[in-house]
């Protein structure tokens, strides 16, 4: 497990709208039993305005997901499987949205 991998999203229930999960905690603290995901929104599951820098739009996968960056949360490690792919190429957009959501800048 590393930072930026993306996983399957292990809730059978929003599969539809939230195909992806995001890992972005720092490989430093790889042990410990949670890390921190934001959810990967089909592009298609989200009605109403967006915030562009919080909630960048990334491609995966042939596919337009957004990155909920609100709604990031702690989940036993143990619900994600292997990473089907990575989105470090990403990481400056990744981290402007952090820091929007944390520093508002």
């Amino acid at each position: 497990m590393a930072q930026f991998d993306v996983y399957a999203n292990p809730i059978a229930a929003s599969t539809a709208r939230i195909p992806f999960l995001l890992e972005l905690q720092n490989d430093l603290l790889g042990g410990l039993t949670t890390t921190v995901v934001v959810p990967l929104y089909d592009a298609g599951a989200i009605t109403g305005p967006a915030i562009r820098d919080l909630t960048p739009v990334l491609e995966f996968d042939h596919r337009s997901v957004v990155m909920m960056t609100p709604e990031l949360a702690g989940l036993d490690r143990k619900r994600l499987a292997r990473p089907i792919g990575d989105l470090r190429h990403r990481r400056s957009e990744i981290i402007a949205a952090l820091d929007i959501l944390f520093t508002g800048i």
